[in-house]
C-alpha cells in the first residue's frame, strides 16, 4: 500500500459525530491543523495481525509539510482506490477539503511500476481541486515526519497484538488517537497538542464533481482508452486514469513545448521537437 503525505486524506473519524464538518470536539481536531491552508499526510501500514485490514492514518500538518499535527487512524478492509475514497469522502464531508496532498508512488496513489504517475483516485481529488504532490520515487525522507508517527503507532498500539475484526482495530486506534491529539506534547509543535494548532477549512465536499472547464485559449484534447492524446498528428502519452477526460495543452516559452493541464494541475509537458 502507498504512503501518501496529503492535506486531509483518506481515514475516518468513528468518534467524531455525523452533522455536517465538525470543528468544536476536541478529538477531531487531529485533521484540522492540515486543512484548508496546509497538509495533512496519509499513510498506510502493513496489514494488521488477525484482522483482514489495512491500516490507513490521515496525518494533518501544519505549513508545509513541516509540523506533524495530529492523526486520524483508521481500519480499512483493503487499499482498494474505491475503498479509500470512500474514506476520503467521510473525512472531507467532516473536515472540509484540503488544498494539496503529497502522497508517495505507490498504489493507490499511482502505478510506478507501470509507468502510471496518476490512478482513478488522485485523479477524482484533482476534479475536487486539491493540488495532488508525489514524493520522489524511492526517496523515504520525503515522509520522514511520517515515517516516525509510524514508529510511534506501531509501538504504542499495534505491536504484539492481534486483532480479531475491524471493530476491535478501531476500537484501539480511537482510544489511541484521543492521547496523541489532546494529551501528548509534540516537540514538532513546541510541546503543544495537535488540538491547539485546529483550524477549519473554507472548502466544502460538493455534492457532484464540478465540470471541467478550460480557458478559450487552451488547447483542449480528450484522452483515449491507451491514456494518449492526439496533436499535430502525433501522440502523446498522458496517463491512463484519464481516460475519456479532456486536459488542456498550454503552450511554454519555448516553441514547440507545452504544458498538459488537467483541471487546476499540470501533470505533463509534450515536446513537438522530440522523437517519436
Amino acid at each position: 500500500m502507498g504512503r501518501a503525505q496529503a492535506a486531509a486524506t483518506a481515514a475516518e473519524s468513528r468518534a467524531c459525530g455525523r452533522s455536517g464538518r465538525e470543528h468544536h470536539h476536541p478529538d477531531c481536531a487531529s485533521l484540522r491543523a492540515g486543512a484548508g491552508a496546509a497538509e495533512c499526510a496519509l499513510n498506510a501500514l502493513a496489514p494488521l495481525r488477525g484482522a483482514r485490514a489495512q491500516c490507513l492514518v490521515a496525518n494533518g500538518l501544519q505549513g508545509p509539510l513541516r509540523a506533524g499535527c495530529g492523526a486520524l487512524p483508521s481500519a480499512c478492509a483493503n487499499e482498494r482506490a474505491a475503498t479509500v475514497e470512500q474514506e476520503l469522502r467521510g473525512l472531507f464531508a467532516r473536515y472540509g477539503l484540503p488544498e494539496r496532498v503529497l502522497t508517495d508512488n505507490g498504489p493507490p496513489w499511482g502505478h510506478s511500476a507501470r509507468g502510471e504517475q496518476y490512478t482513478t483516485l488522485t485523479v477524482w481529488l484533482m476534479r475536487l481541486g486539491i493540488r495532488v504532490l508525489h514524493g520522489r520515487p524511492h526517496h523515504p525522507q520525503t515522509q520522514g515526519k511520517d515515517e516516525r508517527f509510524h514508529r510511534s503507532l506501531r509501538a504504542e498500539v499495534l505491536a504484539g497484538r492481534s486483532f480479531a475484526d475491524l471493530g476491535q482495530v478501531q476500537r484501539h486506534f480511537d482510544r489511541w488517537r484521543t492521547v496523541y491529539n489532546t494529551e501528548r506534547p509534540h516537540e514538532a509543535l513546541q510541546l503543544a497538542c495537535p488540538v491547539s494548532h485546529y483550524q477549519i477549512s473554507a472548502r466544502a465536499l460538493p455534492p457532484t464533481l464540478p465540470p471541467i472547464e478550460y480557458g478559450p485559449d487552451d488547447i483542449v484534447r480528450r484522452v483515449q482508452w491507451n491514456g494518449e492524446i492526439y496533436y499535430a498528428g502525433r501522440e502523446f502519452h498522458v496517463g491512463k486514469a484519464f481516460h475519456r477526460l479532456p486536459v488542456a495543452l498550454r503552450p511554454r516559452a519555448r516553441d514547440g513545448q507545452f504544458d498538459v493541464v488537467f483541471c487546476h494541475q499540470r501533470i505533463g509537458r509534450i515536446r513537438l521537437d522530440a522523437p517519436d
